[in-house]
C-alpha cells in the first residue's frame, strides 16, 4: 500500500511539471477551457454527453479553440470554411484510432482506422471495386426491400390487423441493416430480425462501440480492468467472426474452380480474397505486388469495417429519418406519393434500384435529416506535415477535432438552422451552399467509402416501409434525446413510434 501511495505521488508530481511545462508552449494562440494537470479536459467528457460538452465550449471559445487531453493539444474546428480544406487536404491524414493502445493486433490495417495513407488508398480501392459496381448496388437494393418486407411482417405478425402497433424503431432497424449487411458483405443471413435484440452480434457491436469511445475518452491511469477485458473479449467474438467469414468464402470459391474473375464475386469478402489472390500470382511472377497490404490481417479488419460502419451508421440514419416522417405528415405525404408515383410496383423489375436515385423530394428528406442528426458528428485528422489553413500554421503531428454537426447546423450559415426544411435542398443556389457547408459522408480524398450503399439501402427501406404505412408520434411534443458513442445515436438505444397499417394486403 506504501509502495502504491509512494508511486502515485510521483507520478502526480512529475506529471503537473510537465503540465506547466506544456501548458506555456501550446502550439497555438487560441482561446479554450482551463486544462488540469495530467488529465487536461479530459474529466469534462465523464459522465457527460460529449457532443453537448463540445458545442457548449464552441458557443464560448469560438469556432476555432484549443484542448488538451494528457499530453496533447488539440485544435478544435467548427468552421465550415476551415474543416472543408483540413479534409481536402492530403496533409491531413486521420488518426491513430485510440483502441491501438490496447494489446491487439492488427488495429491499424484495413481502411477506416489505418493511419497509413499509402495503405489506406490500397483498401479504399478493394472497397470500391467490391462495392460500387451496378451489381451489388442492384443486389442490395433486392436484399434491403427484402429484409424491409420481412420487418413489417415481424412488426404486425403476418396478420391483417386493425389499429396502431408501438414499434421501437432504433431497435428494428438495428436488426434490418445486420440482416441487409450480413447477406450483402458475408453472403449469409445472420438472422437478427428472427431473434431480436438478444441477437449476440447486436449486443457485441454496441458494446465493442462502446469500448471504442471509452478508450478514446479516458486516460490509462483511470481504466477499469473489466473495460478493457470486455472490449478484448468482443473484439475477439468480432474477429472470429471475420477468419470464419474469409475461410468460408475461399471454400466458395474453391468449388466454382480456378476462373472466378472479380467481376464474379458473389459476396464482399469473396472480392477481397480474389484480389489477394490477384496480388499473389503478380507477386510470383516478380511484378510489383500489394500482397504485404492484403494478408488476412487486413482482410479481416475490412469485413470489420464493412460490418461497423454498414450497419451502426445506416441503422441510425433511418432511425431519425422515421422520427422526422412521424413529426411531418404533410412532408411525409409528399415522401410518399413521390415514392409510389415514381417507382415499379415490383422491385424486382430492373427499374426499380436505378428509379431509386431519381426521387429528389424524399433525397432532400434524408439530406435535411442528415444534416440535423449527424451521425458522425465529430472525426479526427492529424497533421502529417506542417501546414497554414486559414492562417493558421498547425504543426507535424497536431491532432484536429473536426466538429462536423455543430458546422451543419450554424445559424450564422443557415437560415433557420434549427428548423427541418427539406424543400431547402431543393433550391439550385441552397443546395450549392449547403454543399460546402454540409458533409454527412465526409469530404475530400477519406469520404465515407460506403455512402452509395447507404443511400441505396435508406431509399429501398423507404420505399417498402412508407407505402405500406402511418408513422406518429407518441405525443405532439416527442423529442429525441441523443447518446454518442463514436456515432450519434438514440438514447439508450430505443425511439418509440406508432405504425399503422395503410392496407390490409400482403407486405
Amino acid at each position: 500500500m506504501i509502495e502504491f501511495i509512494l508511486s502515485a505521488l510521483v507520478i502526480l508530481i512529475t506529471t503537473s511539471v510537465g503540465w506547466f511545462v506544456r501548458v506555456n508552449t501550446s502550439p497555438f494562440s487560441l482561446p479554450g477551457p482551463l486544462t488540469l494537470p495530467y488529465f487536461g479536459n479530459g474529466l469534462s467528457f465523464i459522465g457527460r454527453d460529449v457532443i453537448q460538452v463540445i458545442d457548449k465550449w464552441t458557443s464560448k471559445y469560438g469556432k476555432t479553440y484549443q484542448i488538451r487531453l494528457r499530453g496533447d493539444w488539440i485544435l478544435m474546428v467548427a468552421d465550415a470554411d476551415f474543416l472543408r480544406q483540413i479534409l481536402a487536404s492530403k496533409s491531413f491524414v486521420k488518426r491513430d484510432n485510440p483502441i491501438s493502445q490496447i494489446p491487439l493486433d492488427m488495429y491499424k490495417k484495413g481502411l477506416v482506422l489505418n493511419p497509413d495513407v499509402a495503405v489506406s488508398r490500397i483498401h479504399r480501392r478493394l472497397f470500391k471495386s467490391a462495392t460500387q459496381g451496378q451489381r451489388f448496388l442492384e443486389s442490395a437494393c433486392l436484399i434491403s426491400c427484402q429484409k424491409a418486407d420481412r420487418l413489417l411482417e415481424i412488426i404486425f405478425t403476418n396478420q391483417c390487423t386493425e389499429g396502431a402497433r408501438l414499434v421501437d424503431v432504433a431497435k428494428y432497424f438495428k436488426l434490418l441493416t445486420l440482416d441487409i449487411i450480413g447477406r450483402l458483405a458475408f453472403g449469409y443471413d445472420f438472422g437478427a430480425l428472427e431473434e431480436g435484440v438478444k441477437h449476440a452480434l447486436v449486443s457485441r457491436i454496441v458494446k465493442y462501440l462502446k469500448g471504442v469511445q471509452y478508450f478514446g475518452f479516458t486516460v490509462p491511469l483511470l481504466r477499469s480492468k473489466k473495460a478493457v477485458k470486455d472490449f478484448v473479449e468482443n473484439a475477439n467474438y468480432l474477429r472470429d467472426l471475420e477468419y470464419n467469414t474469409l475461410k468460408r468464402a475461399r471454400e466458395e470459391l474453391a468449388v466454382r474452380g480456378q476462373d472466378v474473375t472479380i467481376e464474379d464475386a458473389k459476396s464482399f469478402p469473396e472480392s477481397l480474397i480474389l484480389e489477394q489472390q490477384q496480388a499473389m500470382a503478380a507477386a510470383d511472377s516478380g511484378a510489383a505486388s500489394d500482397l504485404e497490404f492484403l494478408d488476412d490481417n487486413y482482410l479481416a479488419c475490412d469485413i470489420r469495417d464493412m460490418l461497423l460502419a454498414g450497419t451502426d451508421t445506416s441503422s441510425n440514419a433511418l432511425t431519425y429519418i422515421f422520427y422526422f416522417l412521424a413529426k411531418y405528415p404533410e412532408k411525409s405525404a409528399k415522401v410518399r406519393s413521390e415514392l409510389e408515383s415514381t417507382l415499379p410496383t415490383s422491385y424486382s423489375d430492373p427499374q426499380f434500384s436505378k428509379m431509386l436515385l431519381k426521387l429528389p423530394y424524399t433525397d432532400a428528406f434524408i439530406k435535411e435529416t442528415m444534416r440535423l442528426f449527424f451521425i458522425t458528428p465529430i472525426i479526427v485528422r492529424e497533421a502529417a506535415e506542417d501546414e497554414v489553413v486559414n492562417g493558421l500554421l498547425i504543426p507535424k503531428g497536431t491532432r484536429v477535432n473536426l466538429n462536423l454537426s455543430y458546422a451543419s447546423t450554424d445559424p450564422s450559415q443557415i437560415s433557420q438552422a434549427d428548423e427541418f426544411l427539406p424543400e431547402r435542398w431543393l433550391v439550385p443556389a441552397q443546395a450549392s451552399m449547403l454543399s460546402k457547408i454540409v458533409f454527412p459522408f465526409g469530404h475530400g480524398t477519406r469520404n465515407c467509402v460506403g455512402q452509395h450503399i447507404a443511400r441505396v439501402e435508406m431509399r429501398a427501406v423507404l420505399a417498402r416501409i412508407l407505402p405500406n404505412v402511418d408513422v406518429h408520434l407518441l405525443s405532439p411534443d416527442q423529442q429525441v434525446e441523443t447518446g454518442f458513442d463514436v456515432v450519434l445515436h438514440p438514447k439508450d438505444d430505443c425511439l418509440l413510434l406508432k405504425f399503422t397499417r395503410r392496407n390490409s394486403g400482403a407486405f
